[in-house]
């Protein structure tokens, strides 16, 4: 998102950097309440449901970012629903990032072979920080 700031910032936000941010920021308010979502899920249906759910939403709301309509592309109205439309899939986006670590991680350690337990957490551990 950092990355794409300036291109989401002329598109979106009709060049305010501080709207771009904010909807940045709403991603990590709706971690914590995906956590609770996603682990409520996992408790009463498995962490394999959990990692699905979690893994699925973000690649509908990922996927579906790339595809809304923008005020330069398609004018004020279809620019404004984009808008909207893009802080929800932001909102979801984070959402479903809270859950999806630690229900991945405790999946990991329950299934993997014993000789391989270390290296299979640790490496989530890793790739999680790097993304």
């Amino acid at each position: 998102y950092g990355f794409l700031a300036p291109q989401l910032q002329a598109n979106f936000f009709a060049g305010s950097a501080v709207a771009t941010w904010l909807v940045f920021a709403s991603t990590f308010v709706s971690r914590p309440m995906g956590g609770m979502f996603l682990g409520w899920i996992s408790d009463r249906f498995g962490r394999r449901a959990s990692a699905n759910i979690s893994i699925m939403g973000m690649l509908v709301a990922t996927v579906s970012q790339g595809l809304l309509p923008s005020f330069r592309s398609s004018g004020r109205m279809f620019g404004t629903i984009g808008l909207v439309v893009l802080v929800l899939l932001r909102f979801l986006q984070g959402l479903f990032t809270g859950g999806e670590v630690s229900a991945v991680v405790a999946y990991l350690a329950e299934t993997a072979p014993p000789k391989h337990l270390g290296m299979m957490t640790t490496c989530m551990a890793i790739t999680a920080e790097s993304a």
